[in-house]
C-alpha cells in the first residue's frame, strides 16, 4: 500500500507481547458462593499443557476480518467496493462504540452500590449485536469440537452455544454437543474460575451458573465449564490444553452476527490470553491487515513466549488501571499532535475521572477512533489549517472531514498525526488517518463521540501491538503484517 512502512517481520525476531482488540461488552453474571469446599481464593494453577515437550511454544490464531472472502461474517449479497465496505464499517463501528460507552457508563455509575450491579439490566434484550470485525477459529473437547467466534477486546469470557439450549441464536456450526466429549466438566462453585465472573454473588447450587451480556443486548445465560482447548502452535502441529474455562449456553438472546460465540481477549482472569498465561506466559500480540487487503488476507494473533519484543524501533506505554471498568485496556494520552505539536487540548479530556468514567481504550471491534467533542474539534481545527486541499462534504460516506485532492500532481500529502502516550508517540502513517474512500476524495478516518475516547482498528492497522501483563505495558512497531508468519 502506497505511504505504509513496509517492515517484513518474523515472528521469531520478536519479544515479549500481547493483544488488544474486536467488541463492546457489558459483563453479567449469575454465580454463587462457596459450595463445594474448594477454597475460593485457591492459588493453585488450573491449566496445564499436556504436551509438556513443547512447554516454550506459543498459540497462534488467525484473525479474520468479516469482509474476508471466508469469514461465515461475510455479507452473502455480493462482493462489495472497498468504499461499501467502509461505509458498512462505519455503521457498525458507531453501533459498537455506543454499546461500549453504555456498558463503561453503568460500570461507572455513581449510584451503584457495586461497580457492575448495573449490569444486571436488559439481561434478556434481543437487540442484534452488529458487533464483531474479527473472528477465530479453535476447537474444544475430546475428539475435537470445530468453532468460530467474534474476537473481543472488550470482554473476557469465552462461550458457544450448546446442544442442551433452550433458546438459540443461529451459528455456522452445529453447538457444542458435552455429551460427545469425554472432557467435559461443569465447574463447581466456589473455583477460580466461578469466582471470576465478575458480578456479586447472588445464589449457588452444585455447579457454576453464568449470565454474561453486552451493551447490545446480546446475552448467554448457562453453565461455566472446563474443556479440553485446541490451537494451532507456532513450532508446528496443534497444541492442546486441558481445564479451559467456558461458558456452555444455554439460553442465548441476540445476534451473533453468523458465528458460533465470542472469545475473549481483555483483561479479566477468564479471558482466552489470561487462562493460556500460565501455561506459555502473560503476553500476546496481534497484527491487523489493512481493510483494503481484507477481503482476501488474514492477520496473525499470538499468545505467550513466541510474541516476542520487536529488538528495535518498537515503542511502548503503561497500561492504565481503572478498578472500576478493569477488562478494558485503557492507555493514558498526554496530548494529539500535528506535525509533531501538541494541540491545546485540556489533559482532562483524556484523564479517568474519580467514579472511573472517561479516558481512553484501545478497542478492535470499534472501527474508527472517536474523541470527545473537546479533542476532535481542536484537532479538526488544526487540521482544517495544515491540510492544504479544498474541504468537501463527506457525509455520505460517514465521515466529518474530507478533503478533494485533484488539485495534486503527485500523490496527495497529509500532516502526521500522533498521540502522544506516555512515554512514546503513537504516528500513525497518512492511511492510517485519512483513507481514499473515492477518486481524489480522502476522509479524516475519526469522529466525535462522548464519554469516552477509543481508539479503533483503522488506526491499529499494519502494527504490531503487542501486550506484556508480566511489565503491564502495551507496544507497537510499524509492521507489514501479511508478511508476518
Amino acid at each position: 500500500m502506497q505511504g505504509r512502512l513496509r517492515d517484513s517481520l518474523s515472528l521469531n525476531s520478536i519479544m515479549s507481547m500481547r493483544s488488544l482488540v474486536a467488541m463492546a461488552a457489558l459483563v453479567l453474571l449469575t454465580s454463587c458462593t462457596l459450595c463445594d469446599g474448594t477454597a475460593p481464593g485457591s492459588s493453585r494453577r488450573l491449566l496445564h499443557d499436556d504436551d509438556s515437550s513443547t512447554a516454550k511454544s506459543t498459540f497462534r490464531m488467525t484473525m479474520m476480518h468479516r469482509d474476508h472472502v471466508d469469514s461465515p461474517l461475510r455479507d452473502a449479497s455480493g462482493n462489495y467496493s472497498f468504499t461499501e465496505r467502509l461505509k458498512s464499517a462505519i455503521e457498525r463501528g458507531k453501533v459498537r462504540s455506543k454499546s461500549v460507552r453504555r456498558v463503561i457508563a453503568r460500570l461507572t455509575d455513581s449510584n451503584s452500590s457495586h461497580p457492575r450491579e448495573a449490569e444486571l439490566l436488559g439481561v434478556k434484550s434481543k437487540v442484534a449485536s452488529q458487533q464483531g470485525e474479527y473472528v477465530v477459529n479453535f476447537q474444544l473437547g475430546t475428539p475435537p469440537q470445530s468453532f468460530v467466534a467474534i474476537l473481543d477486546s472488550g470482554s473476557d469470557l469465552n462461550w458457544v452455544q450448546c446442544s442442551t439450549c433452550t433458546s438459540r441464536i443461529n451459528t455456522p456450526n452445529p453447538p457444542f454437543n458435552p455429551f460427545k466429549s469425554t472432557s467435559y466438566k461443569k465447574s463447581a462453585c466456589g473455583t477460580i474460575f466461578c469466582n471470576s465472573l465478575p458480578l456479586p454473588r447472588i445464589s449457588c447450587s452444585s455447579t457454576c451458573k453464568y449470565q454474561y451480556g453486552y451493551g447490545d443486548g446480546t446475552t448467554s445465560i448457562g453453565d461455566l465449564a472446563t474443556e479440553t482447548l485446541q490451537l494451532a502452535s507456532t513450532t508446528g502441529g496443534y497444541r492442546r490444553v486441558p481445564n479451559f474455562a467456558f461458558g456452555c449456553g444455554q439460553e442465548n438472546y441476540g445476534d451473533l452476527a453468523g458465528s458460533d460465540g465470542i472469545v475473549g481477549i481483555g483483561q479479566g482472569p477468564l479471558s482466552m490470553p489470561s487462562q493460556l498465561g500460565s501455561v506459555v506466559g502473560k503476553r500476546f500480540a496481534f497484527c491487523l491487515v489493512g481493510m483494503y487487503e481484507a477481503t482476501t488476507t488474514t492477520s496473525p494473533l499470538v499468545i505467550g513466549g513466541d510474541a516476542f519484543w520487536p529488538s528495535s524501533g518498537s515503542l511502548w506505554t503503561p497500561i492504565v488501571k481503572n478498578a472500576r471498568s478493569p477488562t478494558y485496556y485503557y492507555l493514558q494520552v498526554e496530548c494529539i499532535k500535528i506535525n509533531g505539536k501538541c494541540l491545546s487540548i485540556p489533559t482532562s479530556v483524556f484523564n479517568i475521572a474519580s467514579n472511573g468514567a472517561g479516558g481512553t481504550i484501545l478497542d478492535t471491534g470499534t472501527t474508527m477512533t472517536e474523541l470527545l467533542p473537546a479533542a476532535f474539534n481542536v484537532l479538526v481545527a488544526g487540521l482544517k489549517t495544515a491540510v492544504k486541499y479544498r474541504q468537501v462534504d463527506g457525509s455520505w460516506y460517514g465521515f466529518d472531514l474530507c478533503f478533494d485532492t485533484s488539485s495534486s500532481v503527485a500523490a496527495p500529502v497529509f500532516p502526521k498525526i500522533s498521540f502522544r502516550f506516555t512515554w512514546s508517540d503513537f504516528t500513525m502513517p497518512y492511511d492510517n488517518v485519512f483513507l481514499n474512500v473515492d477518486v481524489d476524495v480522502y476522509c479524516l478516518a475519526m469522529n466525535s463521540g462522548y464519554g469516552i475516547n477509543i481508539i479503533g482498528n483503522i488506526q491499529l492497522q499494519n502494527f504490531y501491538v503487542f501486550v506484556n501483563k508480566d511489565t503491564n505495558v502495551i507496544g507497537w512497531k510499524p509492521a507489514q503484517c501479511d508478511t508476518i508468519k
